[in-house]
């Protein structure tokens, strides 16, 4: 098996998925500006007429939390619901890929089987990460983010703030470029959560997936992604081999960005390949295409040393754009389909 030619094609699949998460954080993005929109005209609604009498025990503020708590509980269904449809397209995803990827690395004359729908659904499900199912996490965001509102909304009440301080309170400030408000901490949290269980579903399909050919991959390697932002956990695990079906699989912790990849029957290939090391091998037009044009340049021009694995920021794909994107890779990789 080609089995530098797949770590190529691995790194640049790892691209693509981190993309993919962006995606999927955009959709929920807007699901919470919304909510936090509608929230902000409640609070401004029947909160903006003080008059009188207004404590932590008022019957109009508990109408107004009541109000919140409706909204918010909306409004995390609607993202378990996206949430959930876009792990289960990832899954389905990241088992095709894998097909893709063996059989074009292992060439003609190999069956090459992947797990049923039903099973990569429940990967999703019904498969804990880090110690908590999907619904878990999202029930969590739920939980935390009415706790936050709240808590904010009562300093507010109590500490005697107008409606703009509180709402400044939930949304931050201007001079923070609004990221000190707990709106942001809510967003940040979700953004965890949707990197986290994207990593934790497409490296749980893969690994399903090696276990249906495993007679062909009794073993995987941990593929870390090492840089200046590695945890302790991947640089430790950072290409060690263990049997299929038995090993640890990737998360390793929250935001986790390693993975796995199959080694073949009889391999004796130890290493691999460093990110950086691995941009420098493609063409002009990938590394401008992963880090920019004004990155690239200065990557090409030996003036900027990756030390990171980075990406444009904010730069969002669906799943149908990476496939286009990855039979590019293939080529590049020099991974031919075999009939």
């Amino acid at each position: 098996m080609n089995e530098a030619a797949l770590a190529e094609a691995l790194t640049y699949h790892r691209v693509g998925l981190e993309r993919y998460s962006s995606h999927v954080l955009l959709r929920i993005a807007k699901l919470l500006a919304r909510v936090e929109d509608d929230m902000e005209r409640q609070i401004r609604d029947r909160l903006g007429n003080r008059g009188g009498e207004l404590d932590p025990t008022s019957e109009r503020l508990q109408n107004l939390l009541k109000i919140i708590r409706d909204l918010n509980a909306e409004a995390q269904a609607a993202l378990r619901g996206e949430l959930t449809s876009g792990m289960v397209d990832a899954a389905k995803h990241e088992a095709d890929w894998s097909r893709e990827a063996y059989t074009r690395a292992l060439g003609a004359g190999f069956q090459f089987n992947v797990p049923s729908a039903a099973t990569l659904r429940s990967l999703v499900t019904s498969r804990p990460f880090q110690g908590r199912f999907l619904k878990d996490w999202a029930a969590g965001l739920e939980r935390a983010t009415l706790d936050r509102v709240k808590q904010q909304i009562l300093i507010g009440i109590t500490e005697g703030e107008g409606i703009d301080q509180m709402i400044r309170r939930l949304r931050g400030t201007r001079a923070a470029s609004f990221k000190d408000g707990v709106f942001e901490i809510n967003r940040r949290s979700a953004e965890m959560v949707v990197r986290t269980a994207v990593n934790h579903v497409t490296n749980a399909a893969h690994n399903a997936t090696l276990q249906e050919n495993i007679q062909l991959f009794p073993r995987y390697r941990w593929v870390s992604v090492l840089d200046g932002r590695t945890s302790p956990i991947c640089r430790a695990r950072a290409g060690q081999i263990y049997e299929t079906g038995k090993g640890p699989v990737p998360p390793g912790h929250p935001n986790c960005r390693s993975t796995i990849v199959g080694v073949p029957r009889g391999s004796k290939r130890e290493s691999e390949l460093a990110y950086d090391a691995w941009l420098r091998r493609q063409p002009g037009e990938v590394v401008k295409d992963i880090l920019g044009p004004t990155k690239a340049k200065l990557f090409l021009d030996g003036e900027l040393k990756i030390d990171r694995f980075v990406n444009r920021a904010g730069e969002e794909l669906t799943l149908v754009e990476i496939q286009k994107r990855e039979a590019e890779a293939w080529a590049r990789a020099g991974l031919q389909r075999h009939i």
